[in-house]
């Protein structure tokens, strides 16, 4: 019965610590830093994502449906040097290199 319940407890825990360890850069951090992504352009915007300045991997998509013009999302992010991306549906691009966010801060990106 001991060596049943260690196992339980054994995997509790690295289930517990496998979630912490999937935290991306753009989850809901406590500290409210935030990005707000308005889309003022005439089409909407199909992936946005904020992106740490030393991150290489592709672009994040945080939308879960495309920004269509005058709608917003806000992106929860921490605290760190950031780079901004959009891409519209007519297949044009924005970049917002270098966005240094303070903890707290909230920043609201212009899309056109």
């Amino acid at each position: 019965m001991a060596y049943r319940r260690s196992i339980v407890v054994g995997l509790a825990a690295l289930t517990a610590l496998t979630a912490s360890c999937e935290r991306g850069p753009t989850d809901p951090a406590p500290d409210g830093t935030r990005f707000v992504f308005r889309n003022q352009g005439t089409v909407p915007v199909i992936e946005a994502g904020a992106s740490t300045c030393d991150d290489l991997s592709e672009w994040p998509n945080s939308l879960k449906s495309p920004l269509q013009p005058g709608a917003e999302v806000t992106i929860n992010v921490y605290k760190e040097c950031w780079d901004l991306h959009a891409k519209f549906q007519d297949g044009r691009e924005k970049i917002q290199w270098a966005v240094q966010m303070a903890k707290g801060a909230s920043y609201t990106w212009i899309i056109n």
